[in-house]
């Protein structure tokens, strides 16, 4: 049997235990019209008619329905025998590639705990400013500051991206900065040029038009290439900075850092941290440790942000 027919015998058992074109696609990660071309392919190599195509929709025929749990004991099989023969020397290397702030700020504070879940793994990380080619092969993931995975990706998406300013809970005290603040006019502030097409992105100016507070003139501003070294800033008590929430978090947690206008003026931002692969490339035992650990990873770390804001930004 060729290639093409065991495509649309694999497109045919997922219709049949999902119970819909769509929810098949969904799964397979390709379109609902993708999955009926297959199992009309199918039916053309059969010679037959596999469902009874009505105006309410497409129903299984009896003969079909009777065959779906022996296709998916078939398929569960040859999983099996797919994952022993690719374990056997098998590689532990694991690239990816991800965004500067990602490297220097949430992501290593983790990764003790992703060696405990994976064992022993050769880990590649690449934070230089190029998009690369996942498609190439040379990384197995990126981490990217997208609105959407992109064509030929499949994406899980780790985090919103949150921006609000942060300080020292003595620089907010020294100049009254709290929720009923309508001025910076006074206040010394670290701005840091970002290199994004994100569309919902804020400077200085953006944040304080968005949420009606009066921007200049400030008493000082302070430029720095990179957002570590604002933050770093920030926790020496000499700026007020506009910071990710995700990489300026844990400091707020431990009290090094407050919020000072509130929850009510963290702004999201269009674009969102995406976690993404290549459509269609077989995960190995170590990529998909990495890519489960990091999406229960990312859903504890949102958790704990939702938890934050509702509890008002307050150090716990």
């Amino acid at each position: 049997m060729r290639t093409v027919h065991l495509n649309g015998l694999r497109a045919l058992e997922a219709v049949l235990r999902t119970g819909s074109f769509r929810a098949a696609a969904e799964e397979l990660n390709v379109t609902p019209a993708a999955v009926g071309q297959q199992v009309r392919t199918l039916e053309g190599y059969l010679g037959r008619a596999l469902f009874d195509r009505a105006p309410g929709g497409a129903v299984p025929e009896a003969e079909t329905k009777a065959i779906a749990a022996q296709l998916t004991a078939a398929f569960g099989e040859i999983g099996t025998v797919l994952d022993t023969l690719s374990a056997r020397g098998e590689s532990n290397r694991l690239a990816v590639s991800m965004t500067l702030s990602m490297a220097e700020g949430w992501f290593p504070r983790e990764l003790a705990g992703f060696f405990s879940y994976a064992g022993a793994v050769d880990l590649r990380l690449d934070s230089s400013r190029r998009m690369v080619d996942l498609a190439a092969g040379s990384f197995d993931f990126a981490i990217r500051h997208v609105g959407a995975p992109g064509p030929g990706l499949i994406g899980e998406r780790l985090f919103p991206s949150l921006l609000t300013p942060v300080c020292t809970p003595d620089f907010a005290r020294r100049y009254a900065l709290d929720p009923s603040c309508t001025s910076l006019e006074r206040v010394p502030l670290s701005h840091v040029p970002i290199e994004t097409s994100d569309p919902g992105w804020l400077d200085w100016p953006g944040w304080c038009a968005r949420y009606g507070i009066v921007h200049g003139p400030v008493a000082t501003h302070r430029m720095v290439t990179h957002s570590t070294s604002s933050l770093t800033l920030a926790q020496s008590g000499l700026g007020l900075v506009l910071s990710a929430l995700i990489e300026s978090f844990d400091a707020h947690l431990d009290g090094r850092l407050v919020a000072p206008f509130g929850p009510g003026r963290v702004a999201e931002t269009a674009y969102s941290y995406w976690l993404v692969w290549p459509e269609g490339r077989r995960l190995g035992r170590v990529q998909r440790a990495f890519r489960d650990w990091l999406v229960d990873r990312a859903a504890a770390h949102r958790e704990r942000i939702e938890s934050w804001l509702e509890a008002g930004g307050a150090a716990h």
